[in-house]
């Protein structure tokens, strides 16, 4: 229970950033729940969300962000023969527990599919949390349900409730699908030595990087770990870091050197949530005094020009949502949740680019537990999981945000007309503690840009793998 309610409160960003969309409208589709036993009605644009909840068997959230439903199952031996309105009662009472700051209405009795049920309406009394759940337990022939549906306090309750009226139990009991559950708990002191290995091939210019690092985790506070990543050797070669321009060669491996030293630190939950990042103002001093320093002389003007260009572009806000990114591709992406092997999950989520930190758009992501493989290439044993992740940002809104900010830097008749972001992850790591073993990471940037009526495309390709021992 107190993870489905942080994970609730978790996504009130989501939430604030997608708006107030309804649940009317799309068409309806018929959702079967993981353990073969339950059913209901949802919004085609509603879609599985596999982390959510780890025990849930129905987890969904609409493609707009802005409701969520997820439905656990209580089998008879579970509920101990308690009255219903009690089950509902403490159950909304520990969710209320989970909050912090809320109140909860009385007991409401109603029927959904013909059997008695329970509902409690809470919501968060926290200002930067407005949050409402509707939190209703269903007597069922075979089972005792708990439906826990939540959006903003504004939000479309007439329409959440029409969907949970919708709930029933199968009329035949469908074989359960085997879950896999993905569990964050890394110690609470840990070293590791990791090599890797970056390849970039971005606008026709091309290099490599290969190098090893450490990883330390330590106790940061109550139910928080502070990761600190130090860079211990690197090597830098290709078109610039071994070209013949001499100059560009010097600029390039004196940005490398202020990008690895020193690193930022951050801060995770017990969930695996990320929560902060530490010492980053020094560190974004150092980049951007890098790329600053190396900047061609030129013209007063055009140099003025690139140095504002660069301090638009690399901000400690942009900085900070990459950084987070890469924790959540690594970790925070999967932590909490619960896969069947071999089943791709594709649902949409917000997406906040790091050049338009004040926006967010649409991003199609898929997930999927490959299945079981051995942690290291000389294990016998398959006690790790692989995981692969894809992203797709594109889209006549995305495009238009980014074309307004190219002209808006560059200045000019300069146009982006089309622009696609691509991504897929790679993981193997060990199921019942997160503690990754390899990881890797495709980026493909797509563009075509119209300037002064001639059109032009590009495409820029970033490929990063590590591999970690502990």
């Amino acid at each position: 229970m107190a993870r489905t309610a942080w994970r609730a409160v978790a996504c009130l960003g989501l939430v604030v950033l997608a708006g107030c969309a309804s649940t009317a409208g799309g068409g309806r589709q018929l959702v079967l729940s993981d353990d073969g036993l339950s059913e209901l009605e949802a919004p085609r644009s509603w879609e599985t969300r596999p982390n959510f909840s780890a025990k849930a068997d129905i987890r969904l959230a609409d493609s707009m962000g802005d409701n969520y439903l997820l439905v656990n199952t209580y089998l008879p031996e579970d509920t101990r023969e308690m009255p219903l309105e009690e089950f509902g009662s403490r159950l909304s009472g520990a969710l209320l527990k989970n909050m912090g700051k809320g109140k909860m209405s009385t007991a409401r009795a109603l029927k959904i599919g013909e059997r008695p049920a329970v509902e409690h309406e809470l919501r968060s009394q926290d200002e930067k949390s407005g949050i409402v759940y509707l939190s209703t337990v269903v007597e069922g022939a075979k089972a005792r349900y708990h439906l826990i549906a939540w959006t903003v306090a504004d939000g479309d309750l007439a329409g959440l409730r029409q969907v949970m009226s919708s709930f029933r139990e199968s009329a035949t009991r469908r074989a359960g699908l085997e879950r896999v559950a993905l569990v964050f708990d890394w110690p609470q002191r840990l070293k590791s030595q990791s090599s890797f290995r970056l390849k970039s091939n971005k606008r026709g210019e091309q290099y490599e990087m290969q190098g090893e690092s450490q990883m330390s985790v330590r106790p940061a506070g109550q139910d928080e770990l502070l990761v600190s990543t130090r860079v211990t050797k690197h090597q830098l070669s290709g078109a610039l870091g071994g070209g013949k321009d001499k100059e560009k060669e010097a600029y390039l491996q004196s940005v490398v050197k202020a990008t690895l030293t020193e690193l930022p630190d951050y801060v995770v939950n017990s969930d695996g949530e990320f929560v902060r990042i530490e010492n980053l103002s020094a560190y974004h001093r150092r980049v951007q005094d890098a790329l600053l320093k190396g900047l061609p002389a030129g013209s007063r003007e055009a140099h003025a020009k690139a140095r504002q260009m660069v301090q638009t572009m690399l901000t400690e806000e942009r900085l900070a949502i990459s950084l987070q990114d890469e924790w959540g591709h690594l970790v925070g992406n999967w932590a909490g949740g619960s896969y069947a092997p071999g089943q791709t999950y594709r649902f949409t989520v917000p997406y906040q680019a790091p050049a338009l930190e004040q926006r967010s758009f649409p991003m199609v992501m898929t997930q999927q537990l490959v299945g079981y493989v051995p942690c290291n290439a000389s294990d016998k044993e398959q006690a790790c999981v692989r995981l692969v992740q894809t992203t797709r940002v594109a889209g006549a809104e995305y495009t238009q945000a980014m074309s307004d900010y190219v002209r808006k830097t560059t200045g000019g008749d300069v146009r982006v007309t089309e622009m696609e972001v691509l991504s897929t992850v790679e993981l193997v790591a060990d199921p019942e503690t997160l503690l990754p073993y390899t990881a890797s990471r495709k980026e493909t940037k797509r563009v075509t840009v119209n300037a002064a009526g001639r059109s032009s495309s590009s495409e820029d390709v970033k490929e990063t793998s590590s591999s970690y021992r502990y």
